[in-house]
Formats: structure tokens, sequence, C-alpha cells
């Protein structure tokens, strides 16, 4: 019996009820997220574990739907667009289609976890304004515990972190 892959998303925020930090929307601020540099070891379709803080395993039939690091950037424009409430958030690249106010690049460190554990997510983070001139500059690390032992808990986990790196961000947007 051969076995046969299973591929994950990420899940972004359905609604603002998720937050208690999305009144007052921001409709009208353009903001553009990314880009995001990833380390090479998540650069791969296959999920990867962390053993032990110097050993991961790359999970061969725990895959990545699509590209981990469009992936975590789509979802993170989507919950910062719902946070802010605003419809002009947009992830890199955007182009020249869209005249961007903010400029949010992050730098992932770590984004992995284990399967009834946590997660971590390490990630530096700024918001440039439209000159590229750094108004904040943040290391955020996220730990989120695995409610389950399964593959599916993983992916709802590092989907919570990418809620709360979405919130920080919405908080120091508003401050803005």
């Amino acid at each position: 019996v051969t076995q046969s892959s299973e591929f994950y998303t990420l899940k972004p925020l359905t609604t603002v009820q998720e937050t208690s930090s999305a009144q007052g929307g921001l409709k009208d601020l353009a903001v553009g997220v990314g880009p995001a540099s990833f380390p090479e070891y998540l650069n791969r379709p296959q999920l990867i574990t962390r053993q032990n803080p110097i050993k991961v395993r790359v999970n061969e039939f725990q895959r990545w739907a699509g590209s981990l690091q469009e992936d975590f950037l789509q979802i993170l424009t989507e919950n910062i667009s719902l946070l802010l409430g605003s419809d002009k958030v947009f992830f890199h690249p955007w182009g020249n289609y869209f005249d961007v106010a903010y400029k949010i690049p992050l730098e992932v460190q770590q984004f992995d976890g284990n399967p009834g554990e946590g997660v971590l997510l390490n990630v530096r983070w700024a918001v440039l304004d439209r000159d590229d001139k750094v108004l904040v500059a943040r290391k955020s690390v996220i730990k989120v515990e695995v409610k389950g032992t399964d593959y599916d808990a993983l992916v709802l986990a590092q989907s919570e972190a990418l809620v709360e790196l979405s919130k920080e961000i919405a908080v120091e947007m508003r401050k803005l």
C-alpha cells in the first residue's frame, strides 16, 4: 500500500469578530505587504516539523498545496486588510497599479513546529513609508500551542500564529 500525499493551506481570519482591534476602519489606506523572505529549509513543498533546536524533519507526504511563502503573504495580506477595514491592501509584487502609502517587508526566520506540541513564528518586519523610510521596525516571536497530534492541528496553529502577527502589524499601522 502506497501512502498518498495530503495538501495544506494556511487559513485566513474569516470575520472581524475574531479580533477586537478591527474597529474604526481605515478603508482608504493603501498598504503593500511584502516582500517576505524565508529560510531555505522552508522553501520546499513539504511541511517541515522541528525535532529539536537543531534538527528538522521533511515530511514527504504532508505538503503545502502551493508555495508556503506565497500562501503566507496572501493570508497575511487578507488578515491585515480585514483588521484595518481596507480593501486597498496588496501583497508583493503589487506593480505600478497601486500607489501604496506604506510597505511592510518581512524576514521570516522560523515558522515550524510539531503536532501535539507548538508552533514558533519568528519574524522581523518593518513599516516603510512611500520613500522607504523606516517608520516601525519590530521582531515578533509568536508561540502557539498545537491543539492536536495531527498535521491539520499543526497547520491551524501556524494559521493562528499568522493571525497574531497580523494583529501586531495592524496595531502599529493604526498608530501611524
